[in-house]
């Protein structure tokens, strides 16, 4: 499993000042949540899905609620303020930093209920949602209007849109689309400080106040709760080409990709997929990948319409891509090609979880670089896998520079100091080569301990500031994302 171990919630009950205040008027708080929620509240038994996301960090809620519109979430805030009670958003727990595990004393708020598509406007390509919707059920109904949604996570049957923007999350398809926070242009928020506040615009672009929304975006429920999110939308395109590419030297990958993103081929996703993860997915799942030290795994889009012309199209492109390999003068093996790409991305979509089920445990890396440098990112974290001892799988959405390098241990060993130094070497690694620990996943409680390695004490301060502004009280998430101010977790 995916664990990152006690020390994260020791520092949270260490640092945790709303504790002693929440234990006096539990009762009185906890009446005045009924009055609000009624059955949708959860004192007694709360479900053991609540206590974790996928870091299988554990910790109990104090409650959970499920509000069922923003005039709830809204009173929750109100009250949360008057009783200086911790708040925990929640979608799906598919986060893997730890943004949605519960803190000591806390309410976690369980938006899989508000998962209204509340409007569909295909004339300006733009929805307006509430947080529950689940990212594919989306997906399914812009098809309908020829839209889509680009960012797409591998969980993206699961996981909410809270917490897509949550994370500012991303996707293969991220390489042309861009993240989450590309999407973004207007967020209802509920914040301790203001209330209920609308940022952004319906316009495609504005100018009339700070970049507000994206604040927001990726602020892992920091800074207030989202009630509502207006994205713009993309032309869908009428097929998707599969490609995938395999090479007997994982280094001649990473130096394949880096020459296709160079070549500014018309690619919508470029991923990379070494031996150890290949091997995880074949054993559990008998998918057939090639049998080779890495591949890498792109789609292009198609847009002719004719099936005729739509195949001259896909010929085109093929030949685009094996020019552009040939070129490296590089061995490269016989390409598959699913004409249908969503045939290929259920194979990739499978690697955490079968890495899991292979090792029983593992501490997966988030790191990105720019582009130019992923092929020494790919070559140095073999290195540094030899020089420890460890098996590290690597896999990621290589196009953007953004890896996961995943640490397989027993479980038994996971806080074992070579293991834990070689996770900072890696996050080390990634900042020397200009990059940084985390693309996608978050810092959550997980990375807390790795962002001095990054981010200087006078950013760590400003973040910290911007925090007190709209959460003076300090009850949203607290311990996420930035340190609480006097606290320096164990790195």
């Amino acid at each position: 499993m995916p664990a990152y171990g006690p020390r994260c919630t020791k520092y949270l009950y260490r640092y945790c000042w709303l504790a002693p205040r929440w234990l006096k008027t539990r009762t009185e708080f906890l009446r005045e949540l009924e009055d609000i929620f009624g059955s949708r509240l959860l004192v007694e038994d709360i479900p053991k899905s609540y206590w974790s996301d996928e870091t299988k960090i554990e910790a109990p809620p104090s409650a959970v609620v499920r509000p069922k519109d923003a005039s709830e979430v809204e009173e929750l805030v109100k009250l949360a303020v008057e009783f200086q009670v911790p708040v925990v958003a929640r979608g799906s727990g598919t986060g893997l930093s730890g943004g949605a595990v519960p803190v000591p004393g806390c309410v976690v708020v369980d938006f899989t209920a508000m998962n209204r598509v509340l409007e569909v406007r295909p004339e300006d390509h733009q929805v307006l949602v509430e947080p529950g919707v689940i990212y594919d059920e989306l997906n399914a109904q812009l098809a309908e209007h020829g839209l889509f949604l680009p960012p797409n996570p591998a969980s993206g049957d699961q996981c909410t849109i809270g917490g897509m923007v949550a994370e500012n999350a991303s996707g293969p398809r991220s390489y042309k689309y861009g993240p989450t926070r590309d999407w973004v242009i207007g967020l209802e928020v509920i914040t301790p400080a203001l209330g209920r506040i609308w940022v952004g615009s319906r316009t495609r672009k504005h100018v009339s106040t700070y970049g507000l929304t994206s604040l927001f975006v990726g602020s892992e429920g920091t800074l207030g709760l989202f009630t509502k999110v207006l994205f713009k939308l993309a032309p869908a395109p009428p097929a998707r080409l599969g490609v995938i590419l395999p090479f007997s030297d994982i280094r001649d990958a990473g130096r394949a990709v880096y020459a296709l993103f160079k070549a500014g081929l018309d690619i919508s996703a470029l991923e990379l997929v070494d031996r150890l993860t290949m091997e995880a997915v074949n054993k559990f799942y008998k998918v057939g990948f090639p049998e080779e030290d890495a591949v890498v795994m792109l789609e292009v889009e198609c847009w002719s319409k004719d099936e005729d012309r739509r195949f001259s199209e896909m010929e085109l492109k093929l030949a685009e891509l094996e020019a552009t390999i040939s070129a490296l003068g590089i061995s490269c093996g016989e390409p598959s090609v699913f004409f249908n790409a969503d045939e290929m991305w259920s194979k990739r979509a499978l690697a955490a979880e079968a890495l899991e089920k292979v090792h029983g445990c593992m501490l997966m890396g988030d790191v990105i670089v720019p582009p130019s440098r992923l092929p020494e990112l790919v070559e140095r974290i073999r290195d540094l896998a030899e020089r420890y001892g460890l098996s590290i799988a690597i896999f990621g959405h290589a196009g953007d520079g953004h890896l996961h390098p995943t640490i397989l241990v027993a479980k038994e060993d996971l806080f074992r100091p070579d293991v834990r130094e070689a996770e900072r070497e890696i996050v080390k690694l990634a900042v020397q080569l200009g990059g940084a620990l985390s693309g996608e996943h978050g810092i959550g409680m997980t990375r807390i301990g790795l962002l001095e390695l990054e981010v200087s004490q006078q950013v760590v301060r400003l973040c910290q500031e911007l925090k007190a502004v709209l959460d003076p009280y300090g009850i949203m998430n607290p311990g996420k994302k930035v340190p609480i101010k006097g606290a320096r977790p164990t790195p």
